[in-house]
């Protein structure tokens, strides 16, 4: 196989994956991370490292919007794992990013997010001033 480009900054897996741009296969953590069976999974990895395209290729895997939608993943990790394929486009996913968020305050991002509400009520800061953003799935 030729040298391939690299999708710097692409992080929509459709694209990737129809592209041929070189991309390291991260479906087998799907499988992995969903037999954990966790009430919360951190993901924590440096800038560009692929967590944007991690968290939505694990949406474009669940997600009922893509119900009876499998190719993406026949040729991947996941594609063999007849159980998880079965999940495929099963889910209600609510996806939330941060990733255009730049304000330098708990309270100006507050306002940007519009008053953002989870489902136990208002965001509200720790004593440390963190915010806990949970992606459901």
């Amino acid at each position: 196989m030729g040298n391939r480009e690299i999708a710097i900054g692409e992080d929509v897996y459709e694209t990737i994956s129809e592209s041929g741009t070189f991309y390291v296969d991260k479906t087998r953590f799907i499988g992995k991370w969903f037999r954990k069976k966790h009430k919360v999974e951190m993901i924590l990895r440096p800038r560009r490292f692929g967590k944007t395209l991690t968290l939505n290729t694990i949406k474009r895997f669940f997600s009922i919007q893509y119900q009876n939608q499998p190719e993406p993943f026949l040729n991947r990790e996941i594609g063999k794992n007849v159980e998880m394929m079965k999940k495929q486009g099963t889910t209600p996913v609510i996806s939330l990013t941060l990733t255009g968020i730049t304000e330098p305050t708990y309270d100006e991002m507050i306002e940007t997010l519009g008053g953002l509400k989870t489902i136990s009520g208002t965001l509200q800061p720790t004593k440390r001033r963190k915010v806990s953003i949970l992606t459901l799935l």
